[in-house]
């Protein structure tokens, strides 16, 4: 398995591992759309709330601003995440909104 390949299953297995958090959560939701997936449970802590880019966005800066405004209706606090030069629109798109980079995905293997 290449690496490319391990950072692909890493990264699908961090994804069923939110979406099936949210989904058991009283308060959760999970979606995906255009390359961002969306999960929020409740909790408020960032990491159980966030958004994730999975590829490059078709409009990075008007779903990114979107992805904010959602768990800013929630009030929840939140992180957005995704792989170091996966889109580099999106990483601009979030310095441009105020957010700052913490960390880049996969995590731990």
């Amino acid at each position: 398995m290449t690496d490319a390949e391990i950072a692909s299953e890493l990264e699908a297995n961090f994804l069923r591992s939110n979406r099936d958090l949210a989904e058991h959560a009283v308060a959760g939701e999970y979606r995906e759309e255009d390359g961002l997936a969306l999960k929020y449970t409740g909790v408020p802590a960032p990491g159980e709330n966030g958004a994730f880019v999975t590829r490059p966005l078709r409009d990075a800066r008007e779903q990114i601003a979107g992805a904010i405004a959602y768990f800013e209706r929630r009030t929840a606090p939140y992180a957005i995440l995704m792989r170091a030069n996966l889109d580099p629109a999106a990483e601009r798109a979030c310095a441009e909104l105020g957010l700052a980079l913490v960390h880049t995905l996969p995590g731990m293997a």
